[in-house]
């Protein structure tokens, strides 16, 4: 008898196990890793919107030290453009004067520039753009005023 209650027993308390198909276990699982990854992505759309990671910080110093860079030379090329209108003032009153010269033909010197069509889009097309146009016209002012320099030493030595 104590054996037929011990059967009863384990009869009654033996709970069946529901069995989950593969097909549903692998289902499960990609959506479970699905949702995160989504998850983190959002998390980090929301982190890198809200805060710099090292990697931008550190590109966005460094642009801003590329501006400074170029609105300092952007004032060179400025100092330096004022002081070759110096010269060129000096050259036309002065030193022709004293030779006795009216003025030298010099030919226009035209160099066309048009920025890159890489660099159009860029924020600071219009600053690079400025730039290279002082830089430009500071060197061909630089060799017109060379060019009247060297046939002001002409000039000055058949005189002398």
């Amino acid at each position: 008898m104590f054996r037929r209650n011990k059967r009863r027993q384990q009869s009654e308390n033996k709970q069946y196990e529901y069995i989950i198909p593969l097909k549903s276990k692998v289902y499960r699982f990609i959506r479970k890793f699905l949702f995160g990854f989504i998850l983190a992505s959002i998390v980090n759309f929301v982190f890198s919107y809200f805060f710099y990671t090292p990697k931008v910080y550190s590109l966005t110093k460094e642009n801003y030290e590329l501006v400074l860079k170029l609105k300092m030379l952007q004032g060179k090329i400025g100092e330096a453009s004022g002081k070759l209108s110096e010269i060129h003032r000096r050259d036309k009153g002065v030193y022709r004067a004293i030779l006795g010269v009216d003025s030298v033909e010099i030919p226009e010197l035209v160099s066309a520039y048009d920025i890159r069509s890489e660099y159009k889009n860029n924020r600071y097309a219009s600053m690079l753009d400025d730039s290279w146009n002082d830089l430009n016209n500071l060197s061909l002012n630089l060799l017109k005023q060379s060019i009247s320099f060297d046939t002001l030493q002409v000039l000055s030595s058949d005189k002398g």
